[in-house]
C-alpha cells in the first residue's frame, strides 16, 4: 500500500502535476506526499488541490467527497503565486 510519495525537485511542472492528480483521483492510502521544488506554479497547484479536495466515482468520474487520508503535503518552492 502506498501511503508516502517524495518527487522533491524532480522538476515535474504543471503537466507533471496534472498527470499525478489524475493518478491520484482514487487513492485512498496516500498520508504524505511531497513536491517541493518542481515548478508546478499556480496551474500545477489547483491540479492538485482539486484531487485532494475531492474523492471521485470511478465510473462516473463526479467528486463525491474530500480526501481524509492525506495528511503531509508539501508544495513550497514552486513558484506559486
Amino acid at each position: 500500500t502506498l501511503t508516502a510519495v517524495d518527487f522533491t525537485n524532480d522538476d515535474m511542472g504543471r503537466e507533471g502535476a496534472r498527470l499525478l492528480s489524475e493518478s491520484l483521483k482514487n487513492n485512498n492510502t496516500l498520508n504524505t506526499l511531497k513536491l517541493r521544488g518542481n515548478r508546478i506554479g499556480d496551474d500545477g497547484t489547483k491540479f492538485i488541490a482539486d484531487i485532494l479536495c475531492c474523492a471521485y466515482d470511478s465510473d462516473t468520474d463526479k467528486k463525491i467527497s474530500g480526501n481524509n487520508t492525506l495528511m503531509t503535503l508539501d508544495i513550497s518552492n514552486n513558484d506559486i503565486t
